[in-house]
């Protein structure tokens, strides 16, 4: 495990200097602080008092923003995690020396864990008490505890997207084409995939029963049982496909965080992890195969002069 350190810190270290790690954190930074900028225009803009629901949308618009960078810092910390190395002809030379392979990409994986996480969470220590200086708000235990918690999901799905580019890093030799690849498995669970879920709830349910006249359709109480039965099993639908996406689970469980039940006004952790396990178990188990998988090519593999 000494030797996996003493990888973890030279990759660790390179990161740090790297104007890459510290563009995209810019960049989250900024999005976290001008998406809670423009919700709380929001509500100054409809008079309504930011103390009562800011801190939930702002919340709600965080997991937006971490939904598209918490995957690319994934994407970018792994993409040439192996590739890389194997381009600029130092992968041999380490392996020359009294070093495993296993040590190698246990040392690159305990960078990219420890990279993500200082990059999410100096993204928050510095974006929430920005938010809270322009905004002149005040943050509650129940706000903090929410947001704090909606770290768990954004670490998750940051993993998930660093095992999957870590483990196409493994089995190529151009970190360009494990870029690419890793991008566009990210851009089909963001974008196609809920594409193909209304797609097959729409040709299995058909179209929806029209509206009588004089509902209003923003209010789902006063929609007709059919249309509020329609709409239930429409999100099923679109619920069991992208069951297997990554994304989908993070926004379910990011809406769960800052969804407030009638009968409390508190975030029961317990009761959201047990209504939400799903949301989960599916990043969790990407992470475990991609990097299961990652060992056994990179272990098995030897690599030509």
């Amino acid at each position: 495990m000494s030797k996996a350190w003493i990888v973890a810190k030279k990759e660790i270290k390179d990161n740090i200097k790297s104007a890459r790690f510290w563009g995209l954190l810019g960049l989250f930074i900024l999005l976290i602080i001008v998406s809670s900028y423009s919700v709380g225009f929001t509500f100054r803009f409809g008079g309504a008092a930011p103390a009562e629901r800011f801190f939930r949308s702002v919340g709600r618009s965080l997991a937006n923003s971490f939904q598209y960078i918490a995957p690319i810092i994934g994407i970018a910390l792994g993409f040439g995690a192996i590739a890389g190395e194997r381009e600029k002809g130092t992968l041999r030379l380490i392996l020359s020396r009294p070093i495993y392979r296993d040590d190698l990409l246990n040392g690159k994986i305990l960078a990219g864990t420890i990279l993500i996480l200082l990059a999410i969470g100096i993204s928050f220590v510095i974006g929430i008490p920005v938010t809270l200086v322009l905004q002149k708000a005040n943050l509650t235990g129940d706000d903090l505890a929410r947001l704090l918690f909606l770290l768990v999901p954004a670490i998750l799905l940051a993993l998930t997207y660093y095992a999957i580019s870590l483990f196409v890093s493994v089995n190529t030799t151009r970190s360009g084409y494990a870029l690419v690849v890793a991008v566009v498995v990210w851009i089909f669970f963001t974008f196609v995939m809920p594409l193909i879920s209304a797609f097959v709830a729409s040709s299995i349910l058909g179209p929806p029963p029209a509206l009588p006249t004089g509902i209003n359709a923003t209010r789902p109480a006063q929609l007709p049982p059919q249309l509020q039965q329609y709409e239930r099993n429409y999100r099923q639908i679109t619920g069991t496909v992208q069951l297997i996406s990554p994304n989908a689970q993070f926004n379910t469980l990011a809406n769960a965080i800052f969804t407030v039940q009638r009968q409390q006004s508190h975030l029961d952790i317990g009761a959201v992890i047990a209504q939400n396990w799903t949301a989960i178990l599916v990043p969790t188990i990407y992470i475990v195969v991609f990097v299961v998988l990652s060992y056994m090519f990179f272990v098995r593999r030897q690599e030509n002069k």
